[in-house]
Order: structure tokens, then sequence, then C-alpha cells
């Protein structure tokens, strides 16, 4: 278990992705190194690599070697199977940076499979784009979940522990409340609202036109709660609620919330 607040978030997904830069733009004569200097940050980060280790590994070490085997020696006819979900992928490239930061050669062989160039370069960038890249994405799309579902307040400290793949915050001493990285947090969805309806709040803004906002906002948040939800019912809503947030001309924060409430929900409706 670990006891986080946002601002220390902030800087450990800063130099994450700082480190990953500079794996996924490597020059050819230093990826190794780069890459190992990206697993040693991540190693020594509780908050990265309790996440990492908790991510189901469907492979095995025997296997992932054998893999990076026949890659190699397969002159660019075979490609790794990194996994098949976000989580499986996380602690099958996890693995496989930890053993290519001492092996140049097999990096250079598994990015001849993406870019069928005999150029060290190109081989560098091709293993950073399609392996280091994807990983980056996905360790990334869990430290954007958890800066969302622990609010705005920077200095509020949080317990988080990790299981199978799933994060749980615990506020303070509070009860712990499960975020599910294929689903949406009830306590984020909350959070927005409670954002959103604060823009508005001391304003001019009309009665009436704070409970328009009000109740498109809980409707969203009742579809969003089905196991199946309506996303033509949702887009729908949302269209609704940046009309009303534009209407409402005279807070200009509201508009910037509710689009960027879009953008939180735009995952979840594809």
């Amino acid at each position: 278990m670990m006891n986080i607040n946002k601002k220390e978030l902030k800087k450990i997904s800063y130099d994450f992705r700082s480190f990953a830069s500079r794996a996924i733009n490597a020059n050819y004569r230093e990826a190794a190194s780069l890459v190992a200097m990206f697993v040693a940050y991540i190693e020594k980060t509780p908050l990265l690599i309790e996440y990492i280790m908790s991510c189901p590994f469907t492979s095995s070490e025997e296997d992932l070697k054998k893999g990076i085997e026949a890659v190699s020696e397969s002159h660019g006819r075979e490609m790794l199977n990194t996994g098949t979900t976000p989580e499986a992928e996380i602690a099958y490239i996890f693995r496989l940076l930890k053993l290519l930061s001492v092996a140049p050669d097999a990096l250079l062989n598994i990015g001849y499979s993406y870019c069928n160039s005999n150029n060290f370069q190109d081989m560098t960038k091709a293993f950073g784009n399609h392996i280091v890249l994807p990983f980056t994405n996905n360790v990334s799309t869990y430290l954007t979940h958890l800066g969302i579902d622990m609010g705005i307040d920077e200095s509020e400290q949080y317990n988080i522990t990790v299981n199978g793949g799933q994060v749980n915050l615990a506020k303070d001493n509070a009860s712990i409340h499960a975020v599910q990285n294929n689903g949406i947090s009830s306590d984020a969805m909350q959070c927005w609202i409670e954002t959103i309806l604060a823009t508005v709040k001391n304003t001019s803004t009309s009665e009436a036109q704070i409970q328009q906002l009000s109740e498109t906002l809980s409707a969203i948040q009742e579809e969003m709660k089905r196991p199946e939800p309506k996303k033509s019912v949702i887009k729908l809503l949302l269209s609704g609620l940046q009309n009303s947030a534009t209407v409402i001309g005279a807070v200009p924060l509201l508009a910037k919330k509710v689009d960027e409430f879009a953008i939180f929900l735009a995952p979840y409706l594809v």
C-alpha cells in the first residue's frame, strides 16, 4: 500500500513520461542503456512497479525468452505476441524491457520485425514506437485515471493498493473505492459533477439553468451506472450539456469543464 497525493502523482507521471520519451527516441547506440534506465526508474517507484507487477502475466519467462529468440532468428518474419488486454501487454512488455536492457542485439532484431529496414536507427525507432510506446500509453492511462479519481485537491493524501490490475483508493481513513481499468469509477463521475456545478456556484446563473445542468449531469451519471450504458443516450445528453454551457456564456469556465468531462467520457462511448 502506498500513501500519495496528487502533486506527487504529477511528479511521477512527468518523470515516467520523460524516461519513456528518451527510450522511445533513443539513438541505436544508447537504446539498451536508456531502456535499462527506464526500467530502473520504474522498479524504484512503488506507484509504478506495484501496479505493473499486479497485472496478469499470461505468458511465462521461458516462453518470453523463446519468443525473443524466435523473432531474432526470423529476420523480420515474426513478431511478438504482447497480449490481448492492456494489463497483459503491460506485464509482458515490462519483462521484455528488463531482458532487452542487457541485450541490444535482440532489441534491434525485434525492431527489424516492424520496419524491415537494415538501418540500425530505423530498427531502434520501430522498437520504440511498437514496443515502448504502447507500454507507456497503457501505464499513462493508469496514472491519468488515478489523477481523475483523486479530484482537484493536490494536498489530499490517498492510500493506494493494487491487485490483479485493479486499483483501490482510500482517502485518508475513508473506505476504499475500486477503480476498474475496463470500467468507470463512480467516485470519478461524482467528482466531475461536483466540479462542473461548482463553476456556477455563487454566479449570476439562474436557478432554472443550474437545475437543468444538474438534471442533465444526473441523467448521464445514472446511465453510466448501467452494465451496458446506451452510448447514443449519453452522447445526446452530453450534447445538451454542452449547449447549456454555451448559453451560460457568463461563466467561461463552465464550457471548459464540460468539454473536459466529455473528453473523460469519450473512451467509454467508442
